[in-house]
């Protein structure tokens, strides 16, 4: 059996972020969304623990 594609796809908005996982076909598999923080030093973390929580989730590098 393939492993299929994905990709992380991260949209930062001014009140939310949304992250989700996009296959070759541009179809969203999974997505979630949080608050966006109001600062860079807490923006930069969200983004790191969205990365860690799709590697730790999908097993994904």
């Amino acid at each position: 059996m393939t492993a299929q594609a994905l990709y992380l796809s991260i949209d930062i908005g001014g009140t939310n972020i949304k992250s989700g996982l996009v296959d070759k076909l541009g179809q969203i598999t999974n997505q979630y969304k949080r608050k966006t923080p109001q600062n860079l030093p807490d923006l930069k973390l969200a983004i790191i623990d969205i990365v860690n929580q799709a590697r730790h989730r999908w097993g994904t590098s």
